[in-house]
């Protein structure tokens, strides 16, 4: 049985003929064990390509599907029905049973030998000899198995192409292998060496942490001798440096000035010391005995301000501090002219810092003028601070002008700083003004447009005012905004009031229950619906921006 195709990818469930990336006659043929083995055969020459298939069996009967996946087209498919036949034993023909006049079951009593010499209707009435039939049919039986062991022996060539490139990748991949094993080999060597290495490794880290212990030990000791040393120093700032200069000198006219003497045993040494960030260098003069050195500072105390003049430096040897830096609780610098806002009953704490200045600068907290507080201190370098704390802030402190000042003479004015105190203020007083065309009694006509107009006064930022009739707030309500001359807050509110008539008065009356009218809207018609027997109450609510 042939099936023909034009096929360049062939793919059956029971065989398949690949040409991908070959040649044809390189293509790959595989024919599944199960269904025809090596009964099935494809073919490419002569044309059509055929699949044919030897030894028919009767089981081999059924409907085939061929698929064929095309590179850059649509795949194809096809189907066949392969019916097995009887085949003539001179003329080799196959044919229906129906046509052989033949049933199956007849057929298969047959034995093996009558089945091969069995003769088709067409044979058995030809009167020509069957020797050159058989001889015929003989010769193309050579012939086909000829051509079968072409094909095989074609496949054979492709065949040692394929265990060729197998060997070349078992080699490039047996190279592979050699050179991963030569590079593992090398890692443990190295893994082996650093191993050997640890413990030569410990013994360092643990010299390293004895050595660090002993270094801790050695700086602390340090750190106390000289905390212990510094207990005899004396800083003297202020003093001018000169070229060539004789401190001790300096110490002994500064010992005059201060009417305190001692022999010049009692000092250790005295030197130059740099301040960080700063120009100006220190005397620092460190005493034998700690009482002598208590005893000069209390006399230099008494004097409260020397000058270098004063210990024989002509010219002016004052130097203004800079600019106070102010800044808040969190050390944070404020550089606004504000302060604040804080809310009423807030604590507000301030710190002044001051930098430089000859001789050291005071540093004063004024009040809306007034001092407040003089006692700073002195920190770290040149810095000195003069910490405020103003508590519990009232209504009254709003606008206070918060002021630090730093001087150090008289003939210079001094460095200042001012913050003005910026407050949250809740409304001190609400007020709703009754319509000025309210009638005695508080009488409201029917059918009139009234003003009514609620007045918030004290707060800051302006509160906010809104309506409400009895519990719901009114929205749609227009309010006009204003502010009088002594800066009260007011709204204006337009109602038009409707009464409904009852017997025969329209009069409000005083002693009935009261229908309560908050911020709102009006009803859907735009009026507020009042009886003429009820009295009109409005009620306002006011919140602050706080």
């Amino acid at each position: 049985m042939h099936f023909h195709s034009r096929s360049f990818i062939l793919a059956f469930e029971f065989s398949t003929f690949d040409v991908r990336g070959k040649h044809l006659s390189e293509a790959r043929h595989w024919s599944a064990p199960e269904v025809f083995g090596p009964r099935a055969q494809f073919t490419t020459s002569p044309p059509p390509a055929s699949l044919v298939v030897r030894d028919v069996k009767r089981r081999d009967e059924g409907v085939y599907r061929c698929r064929v996946d095309f590179r850059n087209t649509q795949t194809t498919s096809f189907r066949y029905n392969l019916t097995v036949v009887v085949q003539c034993g001179v003329c080799k023909k196959y044919l229906d049973f129906g046509c052989a006049n033949i049933s199956e079951t007849g057929y298969k009593k047959l034995g093996a030998d009558r089945r091969a010499a069995w003769k088709c209707p067409q044979c058995k009435q030809s009167r020509l000899s069957p020797a050159p039939s058989n001889d015929s049919s003989i010769l193309e039986n050579i012939l086909r198995e000829l051509r079968d062991v072409k094909n095989q022996l074609a496949k054979l060539s492709t065949l040692v192409d394929e265990v060729k490139c197998i060997k070349q990748e078992l080699s490039g991949l047996k190279e592979s292998c050699e050179f991963n094993g030569d590079q593992l080999d090398k890692q443990a060597v190295r893994i082996s060496n650093l191993e050997q290495k640890i413990p030569d490794m410990q013994k360092v880290e643990s010299s390293i942490e004895a050595t660090t212990i002993d270094i801790n030990a050695l700086k602390k000791g340090l750190a106390l001798r000289d905390q212990w040393t510094r207990l005899n120093n004396i800083e003297v700032k202020g003093v001018p440096v000169k070229t060539n200069e004789n401190l001790y000198s300096i110490v002994e006219s500064l010992t005059k000035v201060v009417g305190f003497s001692f022999p010049k045993s009692q000092i250790n040494y005295i030197a130059r010391v740099p301040i960080q960030n700063s120009k100006e260098k220190y005397i620092v003069i460190n005493f034998v005995n700690r009482y002598i050195k208590e005893e000069f500072i209390a006399a230099a105390r008494a004097m409260k301000h020397i000058t270098s003049a004063d210990i024989g430096f002509a010219g002016n040897s004052q130097l203004p501090p800079e600019k106070p830096v102010v800044v808040d609780r969190w050390g944070k610098v404020i550089n606004a002219t504000t302060l604040g806002p804080h809310e009423e009953g807030e604590d507000v704490l301030l710190t002044c810092r001051v930098l430089g200045g000859r001789p050291e600068p005071s540093v004063r907290w004024l009040v809306n003028g007034v001092l407040v507080d003089e006692e700073y201190e002195h920190n770290t370098g040149d810095v000195i601070e003069n910490r405020l704390l103003w508590p519990a802030i009232r209504r009254a402190d709003y606008a206070a002008v918060f002021t630090c000042q730093a001087a150090n003479s008289k003939l210079v004015a001094p460095k200042e700083v001012s913050l003005v105190l910026d407050m949250f203020l809740k409304p001190l007083t609400v007020e709703i003004k009754k319509p000025l065309e309210m009638g005695e009694g508080g009488v409201l006509t029917a059918e009139r447009r009234y003003e009514v107009t609620c007045e918030s006064a004290g707060s800051r930022p302006p509160a906010i005012i809104s309506w409400h009739k009895g519990k719901r707030l009114l929205k749609r309500i227009t309010l006009m905004f204003g502010r009088l001359d002594c800066g009260v807050e007011i709204v204006d509110t337009i109602w038009k009031i409707r009464s409904h008539h009852a017997a025969s008065s329209n009069r409000m009356d005083k002693s009935s229950a009261p229908t309560h009218l908050k911020s709102g809207d009006p009803d859907t018609k735009g009026f507020f619906n009042v009886s003429s027997d009820e009295t009109l109450h409005a009620t306002r609510v006011v919140d602050s921006l706080l």
